[in-house]
C-alpha cells in the first residue's frame, strides 16, 4: 500500500524515516477511525448515548462592547457531534419510514415546515 507520494530527496535516510512516519500516522488514523466506528455501532445498537462523549464546556461569547453582554456557548466534542447526527438521522429516517408523524410536527422535518 503505498502512503504518499514523496518529492525526490538526495538523502534516503531521511525519505525513508518520512515514509516510516507517514505510514505509522496512517496507521494511527485507521485504528482511531475503526475504534470510533464500533463505538457509533454499539451506541446505536444499544439506544445509549455514552456518558463519556456527553462532556461539554461552557464558554461565554462577548456579543456587543459592553461587558454585560455575553451569551453562553456550548462546545461539544467533535465525536459526540458526529454521534449525534448519525442518531438524529436514523431517529428521522425510522419515523419517515413508519409515517408515525403528524401534521402539528412538520415544524421540525426537512421541507415541511412554512
Amino acid at each position: 500500500m503505498k502512503c504518499v507520494k514523496f518529492i525526490k530527496n538526495s538523502d534516503t535516510h531521511t525519505h525513508t524515516q518520512t515514509h516510516m512516519y507517514v505510514c505509522t500516522m496512517y496507521v494511527r488514523v485507521c485504528v482511531c477511525v475503526c475504534v470510533c466506528i464500533y463505538i457509533y455501532n454499539a451506541s446505536l445498537e444499544s439506544d445509549i448515548f455514552p456518558d463519556r462523549l456527553n462532556i461539554t464546556t461552557v464558554e461565554p461569547l462577548h456579543k456587543r462592547k459592553k461587558i454585560q453582554h455575553y451569551r453562553p456557548v456550548t462546545l461539544l466534542l467533535a465525536s459526540s457531534k458526529i454521534l449525534e447526527m448519525l442518531m438524529k438521522n436514523r431517529l428521522t429516517a425510522s419515523i419517515t419510514k413508519n409515517n408515525i408523524s403528524t401534521q402539528a410536527q412538520n415544524d421540525f422535518r426537512v421541507g415541511k415546515s412554512t
